[in-house]
């Protein structure tokens, strides 16, 4: 058990809660809560995880996070005591079972597994790459050939200025009503979010400005949040979730950690 982690849990026992009490406060699963307070933040997702852990858990306890973010940062830093392995002596082998051990031809095989990745890989870049190129030739030569009808096209789009605008605002979403793969939802009509968990996934829910969840949804479980206005999400891997808005489903919004997927009435956006 770590300095932070005997911290936490000594903070917990003069509170007299139980970890299902925190978890049901401050929406953290119980397995997390006491990896923290025994010090295995190598079992949690990241740092970046385990420090919005740690906050979460310091605010609810009544503690200073900055203090205990420090003793992290420090602990972290200073890195585990090193262990002393005495390896007992091996059997003398013959030459050849030397030559050819099991680890030497498990390590062969690994190796050969990431040269035969890395060809492959760069074979379907090299072959994504001309494909492009040549894509790209093909429609400057088409450009070229359609020049006196986008100028007309131009000239009809000057007489349309709502739907140019409309066009260009619904480009700056992933989903918008515009693009037509998002609702159309009346202004007093209430924002009802639901994820599906296609497998274990950390998100952070944040309705109207305030934080409804933070936790791991376990894989196949399902949550649905209300908002009035906004609704803002951040997720450590956006391609293990599937979302649908007032029963129309959104499917998946990109793949990896997303810092905020933002929803509203005029779409869903991932914001810089």
């Amino acid at each position: 058990m770590t300095a932070v982690g005997n911290v936490l849990k000594e903070a917990r026992d003069k509170k007299a809660v139980t970890l299902e009490e925190v978890h049901a406060k401050i929406k953290i699963h119980p397995r997390i809560l006491k990896d923290l307070e025994e010090g295995r933040f190598e079992k949690l997702p990241g740092p970046v995880f385990v420090k919005n852990f740690i906050r979460s858990y310091a605010e609810f306890l009544g503690l200073d996070p900055a203090e205990l973010l420090a003793a992290y940062e420090k602990q972290m830093q200073k890195g585990p005591e090193p262990t002393l392995f005495i390896k007992p002596a091996e059997p003398r082998l013959w030459p050849w079972r030397s030559h050819f051990s099991p680890v030497k031809i498990l390590r062969g095989g690994l190796i050969g597994l990431v040269v035969l990745g890395f060809l492959l890989f760069t074979g379907k870049m090299w072959i994504r790459v001309t494909s492009n190129f040549a894509a790209s030739k093909k429609q400057s030569s088409l450009a070229a050939a359609s020049l006196p009808g986008m100028v007309r096209q131009a000239h009809h789009e000057k007489e349309r200025p709502d739907s140019r605008k409309a066009a260009d605002e619904g480009k700056k979403l992933l989903r918008s009503p515009v693009q037509g793969n998002f609702p159309k939802l009346p202004q007093k009509t209430a924002l009802q979010l639901k994820i599906k968990a296609m497998d274990n996934v950390w998100l952070r829910v944040t309705c109207d400005g305030k934080v409804l969840f933070q936790s791991i949804l376990m894989r196949g479980a399902s949550e649905t949040w209300t908002a009035k206005d906004q609704i803002e999400i951040w997720t450590g891997n956006a391609s293990n979730m599937s979302l649908s808005l007032n029963g129309r489903s959104l499917g998946t919004l990109g793949r990896g950690v997303i810092r905020k997927l933002t929803i509203d009435r005029e779409g869903a956006r991932i914001d810089s």
